[in-house]
């Protein structure tokens, strides 16, 4: 799908292009998203944005310092009585939606009435993804914390899972149990030897032993980057690696490194840069730079590739992430365990 450049899409630029002279200016040890941000964005009502989006949101909260990666559209602070600070600006949060076109003639026809089509008739009309987006705003950007102090605590206090650190021996059950049970897309060997791979010809991953990482946090990274080499498989997403050094390498590499970097946030890992794509530093900036069909294509392919790890790793984590959320959101009912308008009419809303 081609695109043009709107205000998402110069966001992320602007802000992967200030992350990666950061890189480029020698800090390495600095994670791609902040060890401060201690839970996945989200809105008000507790629903987390898609991987899509919740990179971009993770680098704005890191780049303002908000305390809380949940946000708020303006309509819905107007009906929570919330106010936006004089000054602040939002941030850009994209979606797809559909132009429908009849093949025939080529004009354009409502969603109303294709939808009210037998699937037969529907095959006479062509659907044609276009690319939008709305503004939302960090809830530190408005006066939420002083209307709803206990809601806010709450929000602020709320922590995913981390890694269990005892003297240096991190622990992630999630990874542990795909790597030892072998239930990735494929195979994941650890061979005694200096080198992790990932082989797209036999699709298989090399990892050297655990004893072998100077820590244990260093062996689960290694492990998250190559697995997201490995989603780009032809039987998979099917992405090109290209030869090493050469445009399409560091293009897979940018790939790796930000699906692994949102995922390892989203189950309680502050990824850091791996230090040997400093080669792929110039490469990555002249396309970020100037060109709004190249970070479209790099965000797209982070998605799909972060949407499958999290299908296959983390996807009972998230439902119960998910439903913590929801209990300092305004529609959450205690009693049944779920959304209740009844509750908000009640008078019990927050």
């Amino acid at each position: 799908m081609s695109v043009k450049s709107n205000p998402a899409l110069e966001k992320y630029a602007e802000l992967m292009i200030e992350k990666i002279k950061n890189l480029e200016s020698g800090n390495w040890s600095k994670p791609w998203i902040s060890a401060d941000i201690n839970n996945t964005p989200c809105n008000i009502n507790g629903r987390q944005y898609n991987s899509f989006n919740r990179l971009l949101l993770y680098l704005v909260c890191e780049k303002e310092a908000y305390k809380t990666p949940v946000f708020i559209t303006f309509k819905k602070a107007q009906d929570l009585n919330v106010c936006i600070r004089r000054g602040e600006k939002s941030s850009p949060v994209f979606f797809y939606d559909y132009v429908v076109y009849d093949k025939s003639n080529n004009k354009k026809v409502s969603s109303e009435f294709y939808q009210s089509l037998s699937k037969e008739d529907k095959a006479n009309y062509k659907q044609v993804p276009i690319f939008k987006y709305y503004s939302v705003f960090n809830l530190d950007q408005t006066n939420y914390a002083e209307l709803y102090p206990e809601k806010y605590n709450d929000i602020i206090n709320s922590r995913k899972p981390q890694l269990l650190d005892i003297k240096d021996r991190y622990k992630n059950n999630v990874l542990d149990k795909i790597i030892n049970e072998n239930k990735w897309i494929c195979p994941i060997n650890l061979v005694q030897q200096d080198n992790a791979y990932y082989v797209p010809s036999s699709n298989h991953i090399i990892l050297p032993l655990r004893e072998q990482f100077p820590n244990q946090k260093e062996f689960y990274y290694t492990a998250l980057h190559e697995m997201a080499h490995s989603t780009g498989h032809p039987d998979c997403l099917n992405r090109k690696f290209g030869r090493k050094w050469s445009c399409e390498y560091a293009r897979e590499e940018l790939i790796a490194e930000l699906t692994s970097a949102m995922v390892g946030k989203d189950i309680g890992m502050d990824m850091t840069p791996r230090k040997e794509n400093a080669l792929y530093i110039k490469s990555w900036l002249e396309e970020l730079g100037g060109n709004p069909q190249y970070i479209y294509n790099i965000i797209t392919d982070v998605k799909k590739a972060a949407d499958l790890i999290e299908e296959k790793i983390v996807n009972k984590e998230n439902k119960i992430a998910r439903m913590e959320a929801w209990k300092w959101s305004p529609f959450f009912c205690l009693k049944n365990q779920r959304k209740c308008i009844i509750c908000l009419l009640l008078g019990n809303s927050l």
